[in-house]
Protein backbone atom coordinates (compact mmCIF):
# COMPACT_ATOMS: atom_id res chain seq x y z
CA UNK A 1 0.00 0.00 0.00
CA UNK A 2 2.68 2.09 0.67
CA UNK A 3 4.56 1.73 -2.58
CA UNK A 4 1.25 2.74 -4.04
CA UNK A 5 1.26 5.58 -2.82
CA UNK A 6 4.69 6.70 -4.04
CA UNK A 7 4.65 5.36 -7.57
CA UNK A 8 0.89 7.07 -7.91
CA UNK A 9 1.63 10.29 -6.45
CA UNK A 10 5.59 11.01 -5.87
CA UNK A 11 5.76 8.88 -9.49
CA UNK A 12 9.17 7.86 -7.73
CA UNK A 13 10.45 4.45 -8.67
CA UNK A 14 12.36 2.85 -5.04
CA UNK A 15 13.64 -0.45 -4.15
CA UNK A 16 13.03 -0.93 -0.31
CA UNK A 17 16.23 -1.65 1.79
CA UNK A 18 16.43 -4.99 2.91
CA UNK A 19 17.46 -3.87 6.31
CA UNK A 20 14.96 -2.99 8.30
CA UNK A 21 15.83 0.26 10.39
CA UNK A 22 17.21 1.75 7.40
CA UNK A 23 16.15 5.33 6.08
CA UNK A 24 17.19 5.10 2.29
CA UNK A 25 13.47 5.46 1.63
CA UNK A 26 13.18 8.87 3.44
CA UNK A 27 15.73 10.15 2.05
CA UNK A 28 14.98 9.10 -1.41
CA UNK A 29 11.02 11.16 -0.75
CA UNK A 30 12.45 14.11 0.64
CA UNK A 31 14.48 14.40 -2.11
CA UNK A 32 11.54 14.76 -4.48
CA UNK A 33 10.69 17.88 -5.32
CA UNK A 34 6.60 17.79 -4.98
CA UNK A 35 8.63 16.80 -1.18
CA UNK A 36 10.54 19.63 -1.16
CA UNK A 37 7.68 21.98 -2.14
CA UNK A 38 5.30 20.81 0.85
CA UNK A 39 8.22 21.36 3.54
CA UNK A 40 9.46 24.58 2.68
CA UNK A 41 5.77 26.13 2.25
CA UNK A 42 4.55 24.34 5.63
CA UNK A 43 8.09 25.43 7.44
CA UNK A 44 8.87 28.80 5.79
CA UNK A 45 5.79 29.90 4.45
CA UNK A 46 6.89 30.64 0.98
CA UNK A 47 6.44 28.52 -2.49
CA UNK A 48 8.76 25.80 -2.70
CA UNK A 49 10.37 26.28 -6.17
CA UNK A 50 12.77 29.28 -3.85
CA UNK A 51 14.85 26.38 -2.38
CA UNK A 52 16.67 23.76 -4.68
CA UNK A 53 17.91 20.53 -3.33
CA UNK A 54 21.71 21.44 -2.47
CA UNK A 55 24.57 19.56 -1.33
CA UNK A 56 24.68 17.44 1.71
CA UNK A 57 28.22 17.27 2.08
CA UNK A 58 29.81 19.52 4.66
CA UNK A 59 33.63 20.98 4.46
CA UNK A 60 34.68 18.74 7.24
CA UNK A 61 33.16 15.41 5.54
CA UNK A 62 30.11 15.47 7.90
CA UNK A 63 26.87 15.18 5.99
CA UNK A 64 23.38 15.79 6.05
CA UNK A 65 20.27 13.51 5.21
CA UNK A 66 18.88 16.61 2.92
CA UNK A 67 19.63 19.97 2.28
CA UNK A 68 17.18 22.62 0.76
CA UNK A 69 19.16 25.65 -0.40
CA UNK A 70 17.83 29.15 -1.34
CA UNK A 71 17.74 30.19 -4.71
CA UNK A 72 17.83 33.75 -3.02
CA UNK A 73 20.53 34.72 -0.69
CA UNK A 74 18.60 36.36 1.82
CA UNK A 75 16.23 32.77 2.94
CA UNK A 76 17.67 30.35 4.65
CA UNK A 77 19.21 26.96 4.77
CA UNK A 78 17.20 24.04 5.17
CA UNK A 79 18.72 21.14 6.93
CA UNK A 80 16.26 17.74 7.54
CA UNK A 81 17.87 15.07 9.49
CA UNK A 82 15.84 11.70 9.80
CA UNK A 83 16.47 9.26 12.64
CA UNK A 84 16.51 5.68 12.20
CA UNK A 85 14.30 4.97 15.82
CA UNK A 86 11.83 7.42 17.58
CA UNK A 87 11.01 6.00 20.88
CA UNK A 88 9.35 7.96 23.72
CA UNK A 89 12.91 9.78 24.99
CA UNK A 90 13.34 11.53 21.33
CA UNK A 91 10.11 12.89 21.41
Amino acid sequence: MYSMFICKYLSAHYKTPVRTGSDRLSKVIFNHDFVKDIVINTLLDIPGNNDRIGNNEWSDRSRSDVVYEPVQSSLPIVVIEIPHHVNPDFL
